[in-house]
């Protein structure tokens, strides 16, 4: 009886304390002066404004949601009657400047979404789900040299984005379907549209050339090999483990002042100590630092000799970069094989021989277009310069009856064997290019770059 009188009084207290409570707040208040659907309406015209109001309009970094293509730069021009100019310059429409003109309208769905609402050909065609074909498609796996079958995919990108976020100078979208982030720049307004797009594609060749080594990316303890960039496609795998087991691919595309993958790289660990997007060059390091927040990492070329000593790599003397006693040696060189039976000098290499198995200096004429070489030694010293050793005697037989009839020929020889050589690249962010300074004399030099 006790126990039942205790629980009525607490129920009627608990009963009275909330009738109490309710009678001194008889109604909630409104955190909002409007809905959330008011809210998102008012954020159409928002971001109407927002589109229209960059005089020259904007950039956008577009990717589609695939490993095998690289992404897209696009300008836009976005006007109060709802129609919008786009250009671009890539593969896919025929790699030339090109505009078209649609419509677009900022609409309310998953929050406001920028929608590209009536068909433009130079870029809804990634969107579309026609099969591709060329240009780096995917080919069928049991037959290379057939394009695979990828009926209703197609490139796999968006045409309405969802807007994150914007100001002036940055709109963030995701795409509404593949959900690939998308950002929206500010264009300069003196900046003239097919100029740009040019200099966009002239970076990507300076930056990426197809003839690009690997190059080295350290991120914090982690040391990754970054190749195959030419394609617009950046792999990944650990230093000194397996390129075909364990790459990881991610698309990027090139930015005024360097580039940013399509999403971070955390690594092939799977510790996600590291998370990496976005780099810049630094000419003062002579890489790509890394300029995300709280990351530290560094993309930049390995040494010189390590490509020099690759038997995969050919080197070709620049005739327009000789100083000192190179210049006259060359020169001579062109002119002692310009006679029958050679008509003429074409190049001089440095190479490797698969036939010799040794590296050689090897030249090519007219007459004779395939390499003929002295087998030569290259000797490294410990600290890094490089030095030539040939024996005069070991070739293959074209370039050893060259080698005893011209005098020009045994010159050259004799006078890149004199020095050794500091190597280095003239541009720390090109390896493609190689400079031999002689350590006596800093006026003998010469210049190769990679076939």
């Amino acid at each position: 009886m006790t126990t039942m009188k205790k629980l009525i009084i607490y129920t009627f207290a608990v009963c009275a304390f909330g009738s109490l409570f309710t009678a001194c707040t008889p109604e909630e208040e409104s955190l909002f002066s409007q809905s959330s659907a008011e809210r998102l309406n008012a954020t159409i015209p928002e971001y109407t404004d927002l589109l229209c109001g960059a005089p020259n309009g904007w950039v956008m970094e577009y990717f589609v949601n695939n490993d095998w293509e690289s992404g897209y730069t696009y300008l836009m021009k976005f006007n109060k009657n709802t129609s919008v100019t786009i250009a671009g310059d890539n593969v896919w429409i025929g790699g030339k400047y090109t505009e078209s003109t649609s419509m677009f309208e900022v609409i309310t769905d998953d929050g406001p979404v920028l929608t590209f609402n009536t068909f433009n050909p130079i870029f809804h065609l990634f969107a579309t789900p026609d099969n591709v074909v060329g240009n780096g498609a995917p080919t069928d796996p049991n037959n290379p040299d057939k394009d695979l079958d990828e009926s209703g995919y197609g490139h796999r990108g968006d045409y309405e984005f969802v807007i994150e976020k914007g100001t002036e100078e940055l709109i963030t979208l995701r795409g509404k379907k593949w959900g690939q982030t998308i950002l929206l720049k500010r264009l300069a307004d003196d900046i003239d549209w097919e100029g740009y797009l040019a200099l966009m594609k002239e970076k990507k060749d300076k930056l990426f050339p197809t003839n690009m080594p690997d190059m080295r990316m350290v991120a914090g303890d982690d040391v990754y090999v970054v190749t195959n960039m030419a394609s617009g496609v950046a792999s990944f795998y650990p230093e000194g483990g397996d390129a075909l087991t364990e790459t990881t691919k991610v698309p990027y595309i090139v930015t005024e002042n360097g580039f940013r993958l399509v999403k971070p790289f955390k690594g092939t660990d799977g510790k996600g100590d590291f998370a990496v997007q976005t780099f810049t060059i630094d000419e003062g390091i002579g890489g790509l630092l890394c300029t995300d927040a709280a990351q530290d990492a560094l993309i930049y070329n390995y040494e010189a000799s390590r490509w020099l000593l690759d038997t995969k790599k050919v080197w070709v003397f620049d005739p327009e970069a000789l100083g000192g006693r190179f210049a006259d040696a060359y020169a001579a060189f062109a002119a002692g094989v310009k006679a029958r039976p050679y008509n003429g000098l074409k190049s001089i290499r440095l190479m490797y021989s698969t036939t010799g198995k040794s590296f050689m200096l090897a030249w090519t004429t007219t007459q004779y277009p395939s390499p003929m070489g002295m087998y030569d030694t290259f000797a490294m010293g410990e600290d890094g310069t490089f030095a030539f050793e040939f024996d005069g005697k070991s070739g293959d037989k074209n370039a050893v009856t060259t080698y005893k009839n011209i005098k020009a020929v045994r010159d050259f020889i004799d006078l890149l064997q004199s020095a050794t050589y500091v190597v280095e690249y003239p541009d720390p962010l090109n390896a493609t290019y190689i400079k031999f300074t002689s350590t006596t004399d800093a006026e003998d030099y010469f210049h190769v770059s990679l076939l």
